[in-house]
């Protein structure tokens, strides 16, 4: 619940942001970093073979890339200069084990977990601080984010995929090294839904419950930004 209400939040904020914002000078820019993350896995769902549920939580790093393109300082609100961006991030396979028969707090068997999962949003940064050399911002993004799951305890298995809404807070620092190029360091909270898929008995196929999965991270962006005019 509590992530829903952040992602919730953030759409009211972007909307109410945009609004009122008035045209202003602005310049092109396209990015990529290096992502490293400490992801909280919160898993769930019931395993009806087993007359149980699949619920734990496990904390794992992962890592990933992230491509951008930016209009730097297209609105102004007040004397606070904003800047819209697209966005596009693909995080590497990630393994993480969680608990499974007969659920927590004693479980002999372990969901072996293989996820996969990128997202598409857009991003509203806010500038609070610049020096001849650097930037400050703060901002908030929303987008879709693609996840692929499969999972076996040896007895039952799943897999599947979902497009799922995310939403993140984050701040950035930016260091021009030139007039085009810039070296820019971040991190970002990331929450994002809950995706669902269908449990079978491995070898029979038969129906076996279901398995969850909903994620938070704290991302670490390292990367460069050229500037396009």
């Amino acid at each position: 619940m509590f992530k829903g209400l952040i992602i919730r939040a953030a759409a009211i904020v972007s909307l109410g942001v945009i609004g009122p914002v008035s045209a202003s000078a602005q310049d092109m820019y396209i990015g990529i970093d290096a992502i490293g993350t400490v992801t909280d896995f919160d898993m769930d769902g019931r395993n009806t073979n087993g007359n149980f549920f699949n619920t734990d939580s496990q904390s794992e790093s992962q890592h990933g890339i992230a491509l951008n393109f930016g209009l730097r300082d297209k609105w102004a609100l007040g004397t606070t200069k904003l800047t819209p961006e697209a966005e596009f991030a693909w995080y590497f396979d990630r393994s993480v084990t969680s608990a499974s028969f007969p659920g927590l707090p004693a479980p002999t068997f372990f969901y072996n977990s293989s996820v996969e999962s990128g997202r598409l949003g857009l991003n509203l940064w806010a500038l609070f601080h610049e020096t001849n050399h650097w930037r400050a911002e703060a901002g908030l993004g929303l987008g879709a984010m693609y996840r692929d799951i499969s999972t076996s305890d040896g007895v039952v298995m799943g897999s599947g995929d979902d497009y799922v809404l995310y939403g993140k807070f984050g701040l950035r620092f930016i260091r021009a090294i030139d007039d085009r190029n810039n070296l820019v360091l971040g991190v970002n909270y990331v929450v994002a839904d809950k995706s669902d898929i269908m449990l079978r008995n491995v070898g029979g196929g038969a129906p076996a419950g279901n398995f969850s999965m909903e994620t938070s991270s704290v991302e670490l962006h390292i990367g460069y930004r050229r500037d396009l005019n």
